[in-house]
C-alpha cells in the first residue's frame, strides 16, 4: 500500500503514506526506524486491543528502492476469498457478493444475505474500499457498524449495493471487506479478489 483515500466523504483525496523528518539530514547508513501495530484475524470493536500486534521496520536509506512495482507482497495461500464464494456472517446469515459492475465512476457491487434463523438480523459490512495494483485503497473509511444496511427477515432475504469510486483505468484489484461475524460489533476481515474487473 503506497496511498490511501483521506479527506472528507464530500472532498475525497488520495493521500500518499509519507514519513516527515524535520530538519533530518540522511548521512551516509542511516536507517529510518518506524513503529507501527496492526490487527490479524478478527477485529473486536469492544476489545480493541485483542489480536493487536506491533513490530518495528527498519528501512536503510542507502539502500531506498525508487522503482517499485505494485503489489509489493509475498501470496500467502488461503489469504484471498473468491468473490462468489459465499461468507458466514452473524447469527448463521449468509452473505454473497452476487454482482460488480464498473460505473463510470467507479464500482457498484451488488449483495444478497439469507438469514436461516427464526429472528431478523442485519449484517454489517460498511462500504467495502479496494486495492488496486497501484498501491492505493480507494474508498473513504467508515466504521462498517455506521453503514445503514437493510434488515434481513427471519427465512428471507434481503438486497443492496454499495459504491466505491475508483478510477477506471487501476486493475488489479480487491476488495477489503469486514463482515460482522459471531457477535454484533465482531468483525472478519476478507481480501476479496476483483482481478477481473
Amino acid at each position: 500500500m503506497r496511498a490511501y483515500t483521506g479527506g472528507t466523504k464530500a472532498e475525497p483525496v488520495i493521500q500518499p503514506i509519507t514519513v516527515e523528518c524535520k530538519g533530518a539530514e540522511a548521512a551516509p547508513g542511516a536507517k529510518l526506524v518506524i513503529d507501527y501495530s496492526y490487527v490479524t484475524g478478527e477485529y473486536n470493536y469492544y476489545d480493541q486491543q485483542a489480536n493487536k500486534a506491533s513490530d518495528t521496520m527498519e528501512l536503510n536509506l542507502d539502500e531506498v528502492a525508487r522503482d517499485l512495482k505494485y503489489p509489493v507482497a509475498t501470496e500467502v495461500e488461503g489469504l484471498i476469498h473468491k468473490p462468489d464464494a459465499p461468507i458466514t456472517a452473524i447469527n448463521d446469515t449468509t452473505l454473497a457478493l452476487t454482482g460488480v459492475e464498473r460505473t463510470e465512476k467507479g464500482l457498484q457491487f451488488k449483495w444478497q444475505t439469507s438469514n436461516p434463523g427464526e429472528y431478523p438480523t442485519s449484517v454489517h459490512i460498511g462500504n467495502p474500499p479496494v486495492i488496486g495494483a497501484d498501491g492505493v485503497i480507494y474508498g473513504f473509511y467508515q466504521s462498517p457498524d455506521i453503514a445503514s444496511v437493510p434488515v434481513t427477515g427471519a427465512g428471507k432475504t434481503a438486497e443492496w449495493t454499495t459504491e466505491v469510486a475508483v478510477p477506471g483505468d487501476v486493475a488489479g484489484l480487491y476488495m477489503l471487506l469486514s463482515v460482522e461475524s459471531k457477535k454484533q460489533r465482531l468483525f472478519t476481515n476478507y481480501a476479496v479478489d476483483l482481478t477481473d474487473k
